[in-house]
């Protein structure tokens, strides 16, 4: 990769990383309506309710892509620059899968966990889901899951390419899963390995079931190891 990110993440241009990191979340609230008002075919009117919430998360979401710069600043975050393409199709995954677990079992404990589920009750007030409902869950919650992102690639160095991509397909896999129509048929094989909207969708009407953001198999194994041998 012929960008030397660590030239370019300099603190000489501190204040205009952190205006992008607020221009991006800014952008990408921005796009969530759009794209809901294209592919749903109507704007949603938020209430003064919503609109706070809406507010609270993109303020949430700048403070966590803040963070992630200074932690790159100070070395807690590296990236691999020098990664092959295989290399940066494997680290891709690597994030996928283990982002789904993490999120999974984050998830799972909201439901299972009192004093979690008072924050993230407010997610599931929509049962039927839309595209802006991503932005619709309580800050402590997006706090969370901003925390266990910075945390894993902290952890785990990857290549600068392959945090991009799963950042958009993160975004992209967010929409689609409170789409209010079904992206991806049940019908295809697909289906049984990835989520699609109708599998979100179920877990905002059955609450004990479809925790799993972007693959099924974490849910499948949780009914066959958790649920059928030691019971709820």
């Amino acid at each position: 990769m012929a960008m030397d990110l660590q030239r370019f993440f300099t603190r000489d241009y501190t204040f205009e990383m952190i205006l992008f990191c607020i221009a991006e979340n800014v952008l990408l609230l921005l796009l969530t309506i759009l794209i809901g008002r294209c592919l749903e075919g109507s704007w949603v009117r938020f209430d003064l309710k919503e609109k706070r919430i809406a507010l609270a998360v993109l303020i949430v979401n700048c403070l966590v892509t803040v963070c992630g710069f200074y932690l790159y600043l100070f070395g807690f975050i590296r990236f691999n620059v020098n990664r092959s393409l295989i290399e940066i199709i494997l680290d891709t995954v690597f994030i996928l899968v283990g982002m789904d677990f993490l999120m999974f079992v984050f998830h799972y404990v909201a439901h299972r966990w009192q004093w979690l589920y008072r924050f993230h009750h407010l997610h599931h007030e929509h049962v039927d889901t839309r595209m802006e409902d991503l932005f619709q869950l309580h800050p402590i919650e997006a706090l969370g899951f901003g925390s266990i992102w910075l945390g894993f690639i902290v952890v785990f160095h990857f290549s600068f390419i392959a945090v991009v991509v799963y950042l958009v397909i993160n975004f992209v896999w967010g929409l689609a899963g409170h789409y209010s129509r079904e992206m991806i048929s049940s019908r295809y094989w697909i289906s049984k390995i990835l989520t699609n909207s109708a599998f979100h969708h179920r877990h905002h009407h059955d609450e004990e079931h479809n925790y799993g953001f972007y693959f099924t198999f974490w849910d499948k194994l949780y009914q066959r190891f958790i649920v059928k041998r030691i019971g709820k």
